[in-house]
């Protein structure tokens, strides 16, 4: 019965009749944002209404004019919202073996920023969790309409999200004790401003970096799609982030699940 039950829901979300209707609704009256992160906020929500999700996100997606322009657009929240719950929950686990850097993310008085933070999920599920607690959290994204979402929802507590890019973060001089970047950040940028960013945060004395999604072991690495994955443990040490540092490395299918660099203890 439950094959049967699961075939007829595919098959329903899977009808061109059913992606129109929704594609026309979608376009003619979309749900107000604050409804829609409400239907996905929940996990078995989210599941359900996946399919749905999906449509109202490729409907203005497939017909996007530029790549930059749509992920800088208010539309793109739909895609935030729609893939909110999709974190990776081995992150409790991974964290929870690493005594000294559960330890570290566990420090109060934490000064945070962290670079492309979209709707900020993987930060919350960490708060969430308790595997994360800080003094104050910066968060940046180049999307307007991101920052203005958390901000006017107080969707992350003790944070304040500014609309930067990764070079601004050095032109206003932000200060911090960690770094993070979740979900493939580093990916999109160059390599001279990957170094740049390294550079200053030795320079200012940042003490770890907690980076998710992304990233190769042992050299770069240059898809196809003109994106880099980066070696981190490399390109940190070649600054001067060697002596008095940790650092962790967690493989996943593709790249790395999880990269961290911290103070020894």
């Amino acid at each position: 019965m439950k094959i049967i039950l699961r075939n007829i829901f595919v098959i329903f979300w899977r009808s061109n009749i059913v992606k129109d209707l929704i594609y026309f609704q979608h376009h003619l009256f979309p749900l107000p944002l604050l409804f829609f992160d409400w239907l996905f906020s929940n996990p078995l929500r989210a599941k359900l209404l996946a399919p749905y999700g999906m449509h109202v996100f490729m409907s203005s997606y497939e017909n996007r004019l530029d790549n930059f322009l749509y992920w800088n657009s208010k539309e793109s929240l739909y895609w935030h919202l729609y893939r909110q719950t999709d974190v990776n929950k081995n992150l409790i686990s991974i964290l929870q073996q690493n005594e000294n850097f559960s330890a570290f993310l566990q420090d109060p008085n934490l000064e945070i920023v962290e670079l492309g933070i979209g709707i900020g999920k993987t930060t919350r599920f960490l708060t969430d969790n308790h595997l994360l607690t800080y003094k104050h959290l910066i968060g940046t994204d180049t999307n307007e309409f991101v920052c203005n979402y958390l901000n006017e929802n107080n969707l992350i507590k003790n944070a304040s999200v500014y609309q930067l890019n990764a070079e601004q973060i050095i032109e206003r001089e932000l200060k911090m004790d960690l770094l993070m970047a979740h979900g493939g950040v580093f990916m999109y940028l160059s390599e001279e401003i990957v170094t740049k960013i390294f550079r200053y945060l030795y320079k200012v004395g940042c003490k770890a970096l907690f980076i998710t999604q992304e990233g190769m072991s042992g050299k770069d690495h240059k898809r196809e799609d003109n994106t880099t994955m980066y070696d981190f443990r490399n390109r940190l040490r070649a600054v001067g982030y060697s002596e008095g540092f940790e650092f962790m490395e967690v493989k996943g299918d593709y790249s790395l699940d999880l990269f961290a660099m911290y103070p020894k203890k």
